[in-house]
Formats: structure tokens, sequence, C-alpha cells
């Protein structure tokens, strides 16, 4: 298994990214910025349902509780 260096490896991959204040968005990752994180192709997931977001979704960093790879 291939390991990470850093989290900059991550940039194109598909993945779930959790809010502190407890929502959730699958997206591509691309960018991570010192201050935020930048997603495309964006859903916003709500229990049972999925919301698909136009345009790339600007999370701040602190308010990024954790990242799941996905693909």
């Amino acid at each position: 298994m291939k390991q990470r260096r850093n989290l900059a490896d991550l940039e194109r991959k598909t993945l779930v990214l959790h809010t502190s204040d407890g929502q959730s968005f699958r997206g591509v990752l691309l960018h991570m910025f010192k201050d935020s994180v930048v997603l495309c192709e964006v859903e916003h997931l709500d229990g049972d349902v999925r919301v698909e977001l136009a345009g790339h979704v600007v999370i701040p960093r602190p308010n990024v509780s954790w990242l799941q790879v996905t693909a």
C-alpha cells in the first residue's frame, strides 16, 4: 500500500469532507490552502438526501473536522 506523504497528495482525489459544524460534502479536492479547502463536483450529504452544488465549494480550514478518501 502506498503511503501519502502529506495532504497535498490528496489533490484530484474524490473524498468526503466532514465539518466541525456537522455537515458532510463529497467532491474532488482541487486545492488545500493554508486557510481553506476547495472542492469541485460537490454533493452536500444530508442524511438520505444528496444535493449537487454548482461551482466550487470553499471551506475554511478551521471548520474541517476530518477527510475520508473514497476513491
